[in-house]
């Protein structure tokens, strides 16, 4: 039996004797595993000579290999631990030691101490003494290496490792409760029983310890709580909450905490890689197209002449179609469109409006009687979907004159029609008039003639989006009042 003889480090009276380390032996190898209450015996002779009104403390001492323990990295000792010491043994408990070694081992050395992880220490015993006359004494033994295997215990979870998502994986994340993302990792029990698990999946910064989780839930507990659909919704939310924009992807990490049967850990993580669409409160920007700001309009002639308006498309994250309204407002200091002097809506999907000379001359009578002259409104576009709102990126001016509507009559004398369809179009526009078309001419927002041609239908397919200008000839060579036409 090897014994390693104590050394005083201190004394004003000789209290205590030389004394060394019975068991275990230098360089040797403890598992724990097994029984968490199976006992670990260490024993040293004795270092009291039994001097009347001493008192002895003994403490069981690690420290790092080659450490000096001027501050240990583990104290056992006998004003916490009485029950495990007699004068020359203490015996400690797998399942505490364990426990003791990994707080340690993370608080001091910021390293683990798992199933299947090993850690090594140089170990002593100090006995205190101290003397009926204030007098003390310490004596330690000389250091032993020891050695733990961190093994599995019956009665804990064995560890728990995820499954899918594979690591680092990359997902296109929508605002859309019906799409789930599949998280799954294996069951967490005990080789000897014990109560079930409950599963926490979460999601947290690269540089996160996963304290204060990006995303925490809970997942209830079932015989397949193992296997969660985690909505896209909630993802996108939790990329939006984090100040994420639209499209930019960014990689997070996720685990599973376990707990129940008086444990609680976090499996190793994985990255996973996001990037979200449109929430449903976001939208695409988006502009008016025509008319034109400052344009003004005399409301005159036929009531059923129109003024076209037109307006670029939206969307959010929610797939429905947005609905339109125009608002006008007064163009005064501080118009907010919160209380417009009008409104005009459009169906469903709808980015054009040819509003009648009648309904605007009739939406401003109700506001300014039938006396007014010249009103200058600013109008802007509001998008509506589910409920949202948004409003185009700008206002325009638009100055409406009052004029006089030509009487109602019938007959032959009754100006002709023209007709443009379909409008918006996308590959092909045709032009028609009760007396028939001989000569038509396309003009964009600048002025510039853009095709000529003597067919009414016209080929724009190569034409970029946005509106333009139609001038037409009938038959018999007279003008066409001004048409438009939205190409998308």
């Amino acid at each position: 039996m090897l014994l390693v003889i104590g050394i005083a480090t201190a004394a004003s009276a000789q209290l205590t004797k030389n004394f060394s380390i019975v068991s275990v032996a230098n360089n040797a190898t403890v598992n724990l595993e097994g029984d968490k209450e199976t006992k670990l015996y260490l024993t040293w002779t004795n270092a009291d000579l039994k001097q009347p009104g001493t008192v002895i403390r003994y403490s069981v001492q690690l420290d790092t290999p080659g450490g000096d323990f001027s501050n240990p990295v583990l104290i056992i000792g006998s004003t916490c631990c009485a029950s495990f010491f007699d004068d020359s043994t203490i015996n400690i408990k797998y399942g505490y030691l364990a426990g003791e070694l990994e707080a340690t081992i993370k608080s001091k050395l910021q390293k683990t101490f798992k199933i299947g992880e090993t850690a090594t220490f140089d170990w002593i015993v100090m006995v205190n003494a101290t003397g009926s006359n204030a007098t003390y004494e310490n004596r330690q033994t000389t250091s032993q290496r020891i050695t733990f295997n961190r093994g599995q215990f019956g009665s804990e979870y064995v560890p728990v490792k995820l499954a899918m998502p594979l690591d680092n994986s990359s997902f296109f994340v929508e605002d859309n409760a019906s799409i789930n993302l599949k998280f799954q990792w294996n069951k967490a029990y005990c080789p000897s029983g014990c109560a079930t698990a409950q599963y926490h999946i979460m999601f947290d910064e690269m540089s996160g310890d996963f304290s204060t989780p990006l995303y925490s839930f809970t997942i209830p507990q079932s015989p397949f709580d193992t296997l969660f659909d985690l909505r896209q919704d909630i993802l996108a939310q939790m990329m939006y909450d984090d100040g994420m924009p639209v499209n930019t992807p960014k990689t997070y990490k996720w685990a599973v905490k376990v707990t129940g049967n008086n444990e609680e850990f976090i499996t190793p993580s994985r990255r996973v890689s996001l990037q979200r669409g449109l929430m449903r409160y976001e939208h695409i920007p988006f502009g008016t197209v025509f008319p034109i700001d400052n344009s003004v309009f005399t409301i005159s002639g036929k009531q059923t002449d129109t003024i076209f308006f037109a307006w670029n498309r939206t969307r959010s994250g929610f797939p429905d179609a947005a609905s339109y309204t125009i608002l006008f407002d007064t163009a005064k200091t501080g118009f907010n469109f919160q209380k417009p002097v009008f409104r005009l809506s459009t169906a469903v999907g709808d980015t054009s409006l040819k509003a009648k000379y009648i309904t605007l001359r009739d939406s401003l009578d109700k506001k300014y009687g039938k006396n007014w002259k010249n009103v200058k409104l600013k109008w802007t576009v509001e998008a509506d979907i589910i409920g949202y709102k948004f409003m185009s990126e700008d206002t325009n001016d638009i100055t409406l004159s009052r004029g006089f509507f030509n009487s109602i009559s019938s007959g032959e004398n009754e100006p002709s029609l023209i007709n443009i369809y379909p409008n918006p179009a996308s590959s092909a526009v045709t032009i028609t008039h009760s007396f028939g078309i001989s000569s038509v001419s396309v003009f964009d927002l600048t002025g510039r003639q853009i095709l000529v041609s003597d067919s009414e239908t016209l080929a724009i397919s190569e034409l970029e989006n946005g509106v333009y200008m139609v001038l037409a000839l009938d038959k018999n060579g007279v003008s066409l009042p001004p048409q438009r036409f939205l190409k998308q």
